[in-house]
């Protein structure tokens, strides 16, 4: 069950009596990552069976030189005269590699006239691939590896370097309950590509990777850590006056193969207001925030929460309620792109159905009756407060 591109000499101490099987073995090494021609050594003694079936798959099916789609086709045929002549002595063995050359020939033009061209095309269209391909780029950054590294330390695995680009993570002594995805034994990870490529025993950490995805859910729905409180200068606004932060994330109870997330903004909402409920979410930016806040030790930080907890209450409710009136415009605006990008894809279809037989009416349907269970799905979208900052001013 391994994989060893990083491999290019192949050798077969035997042969299987099943060409998927055997190309199943060459696959373990002509893959992602190979860059190297594969030598492929297959030894074995005269006049014996294993003779006879290595001429077969050469001479007969061209296995080794390239992928045939129509090897299994052809062994299932001819499974009975193949045995036959592998028991026997007498086999006219030539006339057998003959006709399972003929058959190769006939069956390999069958299958590239039966070739969908229209639907190759459309396989790969270049702007898809070209925007894929910036992806890639982009999972080179180090980004990743940063806010892992915060998380192992904030949760309590434990991490070290084994070697360039390689790590080894465990759960630490101070783990407490699952982190996840992580193996109770520890487990080799890697946030390089090129690495991973090369050595497929190490988990590859990118942001799509189910760790990290987790990891990310479980900071934004647990209630650890969505609560803060900091000073803050230059504000000009009098000292002691109350500001509060506040990050709202969507909410909705989908089916995860309609992929509502498509249709809805990427950024959480931010609203930012002080005790009067003036918005200052314009002049109170992140980096505003950023350059000008300082930490405030957690005795202090809880008497000022104690003394000001009526204004914080006022300030976080009106912000619940200008929510509350923001939420059919983005429901709204969601269902507009849901539907934008749904019937472009079914106008996609119906186009291409009028050309290609191959396009079923039935896929047409599914991707209307996506199409209706998605606008109905962004009918129940909930906006819901998922952390809040305290910010005093000095």
């Amino acid at each position: 069950g391994r994989n060893f591109q990083f491999a290019h000499h192949l050798i077969f101490f035997d042969l299987p009596l099943n060409p998927d099987l055997l190309e199943q073995r060459i696959g373990r090494l002509d893959r992602i990552g190979q860059e190297n021609i594969i030598h492929i050594h297959v030894p074995y003694l005269m006049d014996t069976a294993m003779e006879k079936l290595f001429h077969w798959y050469n001479k007969g099916l061209n296995i080794f030189e390239s992928v045939n789609p129509a090897a299994h086709s052809i062994f299932r045929k001819q499974k009975e005269k193949l045995l036959s002549c592998l028991k026997t002595e007498d086999c006219e063995m030539d006339d057998l590699i003959q006709e399972t050359k003929e058959m190769n020939k006939n069956l390999n033009q069958e299958f590239n006239k039966g070739r969908d061209r229209l639907l190759e095309y459309n396989s790969c269209r270049p702007f898809v691939a070209d925007e894929m391909h910036e992806q890639a780029l982009a999972s080179e950054d180090t980004s990743c590896l940063r806010f892992m590294h915060r998380i192992f330390d904030r949760y309590g695995v434990d991490y070290e370097e084994l070697r360039r680009n390689v790590e080894f993570i465990k759960p630490g002594e101070s783990l407490k309950g699952y982190f996840p995805a992580l193996i109770e034994d520890g487990m080799s990870v890697t946030f390089d590509r090129e690495t991973a490529l090369a050595d497929e025993t190490l988990h590859y950490l990118t942001w799509e990777h189910p760790m990290v995805v987790e990891s990310m859910e479980m900071i934004a729905t647990e209630e650890k850590g969505n609560a803060c409180l900091i000073s803050l200068s230059n504000t000009g606004l009098p000292p002691s006056t109350i500001i509060v932060e506040s990050l709202f994330n969507f909410s909705t109870p989908a089916e995860s193969h309609l992929q509502i997330s498509r249709y809805l903004p990427t950024d959480s909402i931010r609203i930012v207001a002080d005790e009067k409920l003036i918005d200052r979410s314009k002049a109170l930016t992140i980096p505003a925030i950023q350059n000008n806040h300082s930490s405030v030790p957690l005795n202090i930080a809880l008497q000022v929460v104690k003394m000001k907890q009526t204004e914080i209450k006022k300030v976080i409710s009106a912000i619940e309620t200008k929510i509350e009136k923001l939420q059919p415009e983005y429901i709204k605006q969601a269902q507009e792109k849901a539907e934008s990008v749904l019937n472009k894809e079914i106008e996609r279809l119906q186009t291409l159905a009028k050309r290609n037989p191959n396009v079923r009416e039935s896929e047409i349907e599914y991707l209307q009756q996506q199409k209706q269970k998605t606008l109905k799905t962004l009918e129940q979208l909930q906006i819901q407060m998922n952390a809040v900052r305290v910010l005093v001013c000095l």
